[in-house]
C-alpha cells in the first residue's frame, strides 16, 4: 500500500521554522534594512516607558491604527509630525511642482515604473518584477525585506483572486530572464519599440530637469542610433504625463 502523502500542517511542522524562530529573524531583518526602525527602538521604545506601553495597547488590537508605517511609530511615540514650521518649506517646494518630482514631473519612482512596463513587454507586470527581483535581489532597493512582501502579495493575489494565468506569467518571466546577467539585457530582448522608449527614461533619469524639448528626446535617441519620429516622441510624452517645454524660441535642427 503507497504510503500518504503527508497534510500540509504536517508538512510545515516538519519543515518550517518554529514561530517564534521565524519572528525573530523577520525582525532582525526588519532592523537591518530600516534605519529609522533601529532609531525609533532606540531612542523612544527604549527610553520611554509610556511608548512601551502605547505598543502594548496596539499589539493587543484594542483600537485600530488610523495609520501606517513611519506614521504609526510617531504616533506611538507622540511626536508631532503635523508642525507648520517644519512642512513649510515642503509646502513652498510642492507648490513648485518640483520636490520629489524632478524628471519632467515624474518621481523617480514613476520613472522606473516606466522602465520596468516596458521591460516586462507581454508579461505581466507584477509577474516580472516578482521573478525579476528575486533573479537579481541587488536591483531591489530596501534589500529582501520588500521583496518578500512583494512575493507573499503576488502569491495571495494569485490563489485567492483566482488568477492562475499570473503563475503563467511568472513562468513567461523566468525563461525571459533565464541565463542572464543583470544590466545585460538589450534591445534584441525588448524589440525596438520598446527599446527607444526604454532609451528615452534612461534619459530622463540621467537629466532630471521640469520639462524636456522633443528634439532633445530625439537628439539623444539619434545618438543611440534610433530615428524615432518626433510626433511620436510626442505622443510618448503626453501618454505618460512628461512635461515636454513648449516653450517659444527656435529649437536646434535635429539631422537624421
Amino acid at each position: 500500500m503507497p504510503q500518504e502523502r503527508p497534510l500540509l500542517g504536517e508538512y510545515l511542522a516538519l519543515c518550517a521554522k518554529p514561530d517564534d524562530n521565524a519572528a525573530v529573524s523577520a525582525f532582525l531583518e526588519a532592523l537591518k534594512h530600516s534605519r529609522y526602525l533601529r532609531h525609533w527602538l532606540w531612542l523612544h521604545f527604549a527610553g520611554s516607558e509610556s511608548v512601551r506601553e502605547r505598543l502594548a495597547e496596539y499589539l493587543k488590537g484594542a483600537e485600530k491604527p488610523r495609520c501606517s508605517g513611519k506614521k504609526l511609530l510617531a504616533q506611538l511615540a507622540s511626536e508631532d509630525t503635523s508642525s507648520a514650521s517644519s512642512r513649510a518649506p515642503l509646502i513652498h517646494f510642492q507648490r513648485e511642482g518640483f520636490v520629489g518630482r524632478p524628471y519632467g514631473g515624474l518621481s523617480r519612482l514613476e520613472v522606473w515604473q516606466l522602465i520596468r512596463f516596458y521591460q516586462a513587454g507581454r508579461i505581466d507586470l507584477g509577474a516580472f518584477l516578482t521573478v525579476y527581483g528575486w533573479q537579481f535581489p541587488e536591483s531591489v532597493p530596501s534589500g529582501m525585506l520588500r521583496l518578500k512582501r512583494a512575493s507573499a502579495a503576488f502569491f495571495k493575489e494569485a490563489v485567492q483572486g483566482n488568477r492562475p494565468e499570473m503563475f503563467r506569467h511568472a513562468l513567461k518571466a523566468f525563461y525571459f530572464l533565464e541565463g542572464k546577467k543583470f544590466g545585460e539585457i538589450g534591445r534584441v530582448d525588448f524589440g525596438y519599440a520598446n527599446w527607444w522608449k526604454l532609451s528615452a527614461l534612461d534619459y530622463l533619469l540621467r537629466h532630471p530637469k521640469r520639462s524636456y524639448r522633443t528634439g532633445e528626446l530625439r537628439r539623444h535617441l539619434l545618438a543611440q542610433r534610433l530615428n524615432v519620429d518626433a510626433k511620436d516622441i510626442r505622443a510618448f510624452c503626453k501618454k505618460h504625463g512628461i512635461q515636454r517645454d513648449v516653450r517659444p524660441g527656435r529649437p536646434n535642427k535635429v539631422n537624421p
